[in-house]
């Protein structure tokens, strides 16, 4: 797909990516908002887009900004964001994306017994019962978090 981008946009991207050298100075950081613009815009010329960002705290701020900068300007094309964090006040991507309309859904944390249904379905190997009672309460709900 980037290889229908402009040559300027899709060479910020993969240096953004790590997917080539900079020639030079590293790209500014509008060239690579402007190019994940223009590649979610071509994505979705082919089909709906969905762009996944998990646990939004963890995503940089150069990275947040070149995502807000898309999502402002992707009116009238087929690109919808799966946001997750954890509670707290919504950052400005969420911002943008409720002005555009977009629902926000708050899951609380999982119980224990819903944590144990979740990692007995996903592999009946590893049940729940391993992880051991104080794990939802350790994680805030989050039975797969590292160390538990």
């Amino acid at each position: 797909m980037l290889a229908g981008l402009p040559s300027p946009q899709r060479h910020a991207l993969e240096v953004a990516v790590r997917w080539a050298e900079p020639a030079g100075a590293p790209p500014e950081p509008l060239a690579i908002a402007v190019g994940l613009l223009a590649a979610l815009r071509l994505a979705a010329e082919a089909g709906p887009v969905l762009v996944a960002v998990d646990d939004l705290p963890w995503l940089d701020q150069a990275s947040a900004g070149a995502v807000v900068f898309a999502a402002r300007r992707l009116a009238g094309y087929d690109v919808r964001f799966l946001v997750a964090r954890r509670a707290g006040h919504p950052s400005e991507l969420e911002q943008v994306l409720e002005r555009a309309g977009v629902a926000r859904v708050e899951l609380g944390p999982l119980s224990f017994g819903r944590s144990a249904g979740c990692w007995s379905a996903g592999s009946p190997r590893r049940a729940a019962a391993d992880r051991g009672p104080g794990t939802a309460s350790r994680t805030g709900g989050c039975s797969r978090w590292p160390g538990t």
